[in-house]
């Protein structure tokens, strides 16, 4: 499977991905808190 296509599937299955700059790593945590908090923001 290429990237490209996992990339959609994901998207698709609702996750939200972004681009981070090279050699900043970010955990699940991290990821999981700032969606919290962009939905908490849209209520």
């Amino acid at each position: 499977m290429s990237v490209s296509a996992l990339v959609r599937l994901l998207e698709a299955a609702g996750y939200d991905l972004n681009v981070v700059a090279r050699g900043y790593g970010r955990t699940l945590e991290d990821i999981l808190a700032e969606q919290r908090a962009e939905s908490a923001a849209q209520r």
